[in-house]
């Protein structure tokens, strides 16, 4: 990403050519011109801090009107956590430039995320992110600058089906075949030499958002898991995830692997 066109994209737009509206009078103040319009639908992470995100942790906001979002993203393999939240309901306020969205992540957790937006040209949403943690009342408090994209693609209905290729698991490629159903459910199959064989799983959930698709499972005798991927290209019967992933000393890696659809 090229930061300083951004960075004076983002002054222009504050100050002159009106994507916000709030460097004027106070009278300005409460609409971004407005605001609510110009969020409406779903983003994604693409960078925090100024670094790619990492894919686990891509965070899905879909503002369905002026006042709700539904929060989707991976929590980890913590089992108490639930693994992921999937279309959460959060309260949304808008202030000025700033939108501040609050919801019940576990029975636990809630959260507060506010996005103190700097500009929104195009598909994409510069602002610097403050996320607040309530957990059994101690609090945690975390900010840094955040671009999101907004996700214009839906993949949901494609993805239905049986789909066979090599899928890259802790640094294995395995071969596989996933069944994505159209309840949200997937069944998982690997290739030995005694043919397919399915995965014997507890649980098995997908949720396709955008260009991401998030999996959550649990193995039978094994704690439950959770990962994202990127779907970057689907059609013509071949599907295309890609993956950046934490390794060993905090270093990043980039996985891809590509599937072709088969009949069921």
């Amino acid at each position: 990403m090229n930061t300083k066109n951004f960075f004076l994209t983002a002054v222009l737009s504050l100050c002159g050519l009106g994507v916000l509206t709030s460097c004027g009078s106070n009278e300005d103040n409460n609409s971004i011109n407005p605001l609510s319009g110009q969020i409406a639908g779903r983003w994604v992470t693409v960078e925090y801090g100024g670094q790619a995100a990492i894919t686990d942790e891509k965070v899905m906001f879909n503002f369905v009107s002026s006042d709700k979002c539904l929060v989707t993203m991976l929590l980890g393999d913590d089992e108490e956590l639930g693994g992921w939240i999937k279309d959460a309901p959060f309260d949304v306020t808008i202030n000025g430039h700033v939108v501040t969205m609050s919801g019940q992540v576990t029975e636990t957790i809630s959260s507060i995320y506010e996005l103190h937006i700097n500009s929104i040209v195009g598909n994409d949403m510069l602002c610097n992110l403050k996320m607040t943690d309530i957990n059994n009342g101690e609090v945690s408090v975390d900010e840094c600058s955040a671009h999101f994209a907004r996700a214009t693609a839906n993949h949901s209905e494609e993805i239905i089906g049986t789909w066979e290729g090599d899928y890259c698991w802790d640094d294995v490629m395995i071969r596989s075949r996933f069944v994505f159903k159209e309840d949200g459910t997937y069944n998982f199959y690997y290739f030995n030499s005694g043919g397919w064989k399915q995965s014997a799983d507890d649980f098995s959930f997908y949720s396709c958002h955008g260009d991401m698709i998030y999996m959550h499972w649990k193995n039978t005798g094994m704690d439950a898991d959770c990962e994202g991927w990127d779907i970057t290209d689907i059609g013509r019967g071949v599907m295309k995830w890609h993956a950046l992933r934490v390794g060993e000393n905090d270093s990043t890696y980039e996985v891809t692997t590509e599937f072709t659809k088969v009949q069921d």
